[in-house]
């Protein structure tokens, strides 16, 4: 199912949520216990994830041009066809960062003559982890089009709601997702968000 189709589905679900549980609430009672909104919340929590499909990162032989990667801006970031996201192709492997900082140099960053980057959250940094990966490099999927990247630990914008002072990181060595406090200093790879690819 395309995204299209997934959000024409998610507003035919909320609307029917609404005029079923209205028509409901009109003789006195409550849809199944529940309020419309939380039907409908209820609804589209089923719905299957747009980053549901996987996509091959080595089908065409060409790692710039392949069903899940695609470089664009001249070959200085990566568009990953599987969660719509533009990545740096190169992401800076010299600079470790404590997270403020991190933060900022993504927001300064100009990448392929564009500006727009930012830290990724750790839903889209963990979405390039590679889990059948042998850990002796870094976990991306076989035939990636990156270079420089690191088996190091990344920071993301995902800070812990139980612990102010740390963050999120992806740790690409093992593949896992790790914290740390702030002021610690790890590695930064920066995203965008994605315009059609006629536009890059």
């Amino acid at each position: 199912m395309n995204r299209m189709h997934q959000v024409i589905l998610a507003g035919l679900i909320v609307v029917g949520s609404f005029s079923e549980a209205g028509s409901v609430q009109a003789n006195g009672g409550s849809f199944f216990g529940m309020s419309p909104i939380g039907q409908s919340l209820k609804a589209l929590a089923q719905l299957p994830p747009v980053w549901e499909m996987k996509l091959s990162a080595s089908d065409s032989g060409d790692a710039c041009n392949s069903s899940r990667f695609i470089c664009v801006m001249g070959g200085q970031a990566v568009r990953d066809n599987e969660t719509g996201l533009v990545w740096e192709a190169s992401p800076d492997f010299v600079n470790f960062r404590p997270h403020g900082s991190a933060l900022l140099s993504c927001a300064n960053r100009v990448t392929g003559g564009r500006m727009g980057w930012r830290l990724p959250s750790l839903h889209e940094l963990s979405s390039l982890v590679d889990p059948s990966v042998a850990d002796s490099g870094p976990r991306l999927p076989v035939g990636h089009p990156f270079t420089n990247v690191q088996a190091h630990y990344y920071w993301t914008a995902t800070g812990r709601s139980d612990e102010p002072g740390s963050a999120w990181g992806v740790n690409f060595r093992e593949g896992s997702v790790v914290s740390d406090g702030k002021p610690a200093q790890h590695l930064v790879w920066c995203v965008r968000s994605a315009g059609p690819v006629t536009t890059y």
